[in-house]
């Protein structure tokens, strides 16, 4: 069966909704780290940490999300899902490559400068791991 791709808005919605959810967690270590901060620890230090466990919170929740959906929160509440293109369900695999690169900044700037400049709506997470993204 044939399914429509998602559109770059959905996916990019979906993205910013994922990052806020991130950022909320990132909030919230640094609140916690910096409320019971010991003295002569430098509060780089703490924002370095809470920086490192907001990242591995947002991996941790991820795969569940994507590997029992096809989709992260973001992309649940945008009605888009990843599906390989014989429809089945991904892989836990292809779920942690994801939620790796898709939780890098960095990564997911250069993917949607990809995206731009190559007029499609495949990104370059969708390439690495085989998959594409489909309305719900």
């Amino acid at each position: 069966m044939e399914r429509e791709g998602a559109r770059f808005e959905r996916k990019f919605l979906g993205w910013l909704i994922d990052k806020t959810i991130s950022l909320l967690f990132l909030a919230l270590y640094l609140v916690l780290f910096l409320c019971f901060a010991k003295k002569g620890v430098s509060p780089l230090l703490y924002i370095l940490i809470s920086m490192a466990l907001s990242y591995f919170t947002y991996i941790i929740l991820f795969i569940p999300f994507m590997k029992s959906s096809g989709s992260s929160l973001g992309m649940l509440i945008c009605g888009i899902k990843a599906v390989h293109f014989d429809s089945e369900k991904i892989t836990f695999r292809e779920s942690l490559i994801r939620a790796i690169l898709s939780g890098l900044f960095a990564f997911a700037i250069a993917n949607t400068v990809y995206m731009l400049m190559a007029h499609t709506e495949r990104s370059a997470i969708d390439s690495l791991t085989e998959t594409y993204v489909v309305r719900r």
